[in-house]
């Protein structure tokens, strides 16, 4: 990571309500890294092709 950097955590198949709560939640969660938490089906192709391709598993269901 660079000084720059961010952290992305993709999250899929969260209702509304929990989803908002969570961002709020990993928005405010560090204050030495931006933390931001986006939905699979709603972010960009760019994005998408990048988490498929380099994202870490952290919790699967």
């Amino acid at each position: 990571m660079t000084k720059n950097s961010d952290i992305d955590i993709a999250a899929w198949n969260i209702p509304n309500d929990l989803f908002y709560k969570a961002a709020a939640f990993a928005t405010g969660y560090s204050n030495k890294w931006n933390v931001d938490l986006v939905d699979f089906d709603d972010c960009k192709e760019s994005l998408k092709k990048a988490i498929l391709a380099e994202g870490i598993i952290l919790f699967k269901v």
